[in-house]
């Protein structure tokens, strides 16, 4: 028993001597090194300032009126920004112009808005981007029957009782548009009003017509054109509108194309639209844009009745530039990570895969020239001793005074003991033990010079 008791203690006291060396020969590598450590946390540190920080968890995205297309696209991109755990949230305005305003007041949470094409002057785009245009949005000119099934909206316009939606609308922005180029005035017969109380009045008989600017698959242009009640106006010169107005393009609604049954509509029907566009504040992570985009190709992507399938998200309207992540998105598509990880995980190692890369550029070079720099420390400091002692070998030399011997000998021990108490790594024994035969060199030196 004793026997093992006492391996038992040589053990551990052998144990802990390996750990105090070890713990001491860190200590000493950090002494000599600190200043690269320094570096490399400075390195470090800076690296993670210019990296992107993570993507909020809260968005909010202007859309239009309740009802509105933009609206139920704005649901579906909520319920995709669900299924990777952001909220969308969606806040109903009366249009595109409100919109922008929210998106323009750097004040204002919203980050995201719906915007319909050349609705902004080349001044007012500062601080915007574009993730890309949605779909067609047609203008759509719907008049009671009284009128006639086949008036022209230019006609329609100039004699009856029009309502063109309320101030701040893109609708009313686009009908005012249409208007000027008619050189109709925005006189008592152009009513400026929601479009819910311009439905109801239409049908009550108190206008004879109200524009409207939306999707043919909203639920409010479903409803009016089957309404027994009201005919589509068509426009003529389509062709003239749209060199006029660049972000506008032509489109025909088809005889019979809404119900073959009824034949809606009674004949062609030559319609001007615009794009929609999701814009953004120029401060948006990118990986929300990211989510945008994605979003945008799921719900938008499909054919559509005045589109084809893909044509849509692009770039259709270049009022406002072009988000850097929209570039990258329709020339390569969705990162690859995406496809397989869940979204907070490939974003994250997206962010640090941005932070990392320069780390590791400023920080390989360092960490590479720690050993060289230690090494150099201690021959550094191994050189100042000789040269000490080379001096003090010629002073024994060439100007050797008997009555200065106890000075010698104080001068080569506190030598010898500046020496003993150096602490170098055991690959530079050699070196140490070297200095110290040399030191007693000189002393032996010194006993035969005085005998």
């Amino acid at each position: 028993m004793g026997s093992i008791k006492e391996d038992v203690k040589e053990h551990i006291v052998a144990s802990h001597e390996i750990l105090r060396d070890r713990w001491s020969h860190w200590v000493q590598i950090l002494k000599e090194i600190w200043p690269l450590i320094l570096l490399l946390v400075f390195a470090t540190g800076l690296a993670i300032w210019f990296a992107k920080p993570a993507p909020p968890s809260h968005v909010m995205i202007a859309t239009g009126p309740k009802g509105s297309s933009a609206q139920l696209y704005a649901s579906q991109y909520a319920k995709f920004f669900q299924r990777h755990g952001i909220t969308l949230e969606i806040l109903p305005t009366i249009g595109s112009n409100e919109n922008m305003a929210h998106l323009l007041d750097r004040k204002d949470p919203v980050q995201a808005a719906f915007a319909q094409g050349g609705l902004l002057k080349p001044e007012q785009v500062e601080g915007l981007l574009c993730l890309g245009s949605i779909g067609y949005e047609p203008l759509w000119f719907f008049h009671r029957g009284g009128l006639g099934k086949k008036i022209q909206a230019v006609e329609a316009l100039r004699l009856h009782k029009i309502a063109i939606g309320p101030p701040g609308s893109g609708t009313n922005t686009l009908a005012q548009n249409i208007l000027r180029l008619n050189s109709i005035p925005v006189a008592s017969n152009v009513l400026q009003i929601p479009w819910p109380d311009a439905v109801n009045a239409l049908q009550r008989g108190e206008i004879d017509g109200m524009i409207i600017v939306d999707t043919l698959e909203a639920p409010i242009i479903q409803y009016l054109l089957r309404n027994p009640m009201l005919n589509l106006a068509s426009f003529e010169r389509v062709s003239a509108y749209t060199k006029q107005l660049p972000f506008i393009e032509a489109v025909q609604l088809p005889m019979g194309s809404i119900d073959l049954a009824k034949n809606l509509p009674p004949h062609d029907v030559q319609l001007l639209a615009t794009t929609v566009s999701l814009l953004i504040d120029k401060d948006l992570h990118p990986a929300i844009q990211m989510l945008f985009m994605q979003a945008m190709e799921e719900v938008n992507g499909r054919e559509g009745f005045f589109s084809n399938a893909r044509e849509f998200p692009s770039y259709k309207d270049p009022t406002v530039p072009e988000s850097e992540v929209a570039i990258r998105y329709y020339k390569n598509g969705s990162p690859w990570m995406m496809h397989y990880m869940p979204f907070w995980l490939a974003e994250f190692i997206n962010r640090m895969f941005v932070m990392l890369m320069p780390l590791i550029a400023l920080a390989y070079p360092i960490i590479r020239s720690m050993p060289n720099f230690r090494r150099q420390r201690i021959l550094n400091r191994l050189r100042q001793h000789y040269g000490k002692l080379k001096f003090l070998e010629n002073d024994i030399a060439n100007h050797y005074e008997a009555s200065r011997r106890d000075e010698y000998i104080d001068r080569l021990d506190k030598l010898e003991r500046d020496v003993i108490s150096l602490k170098v790594p055991h690959s530079f024994a050699e070196n140490y033990f070297q200095l110290r035969s040399n030191i007693d060199f000189v002393r032996d030196k010194l006993s035969h010079r005085d005998s």
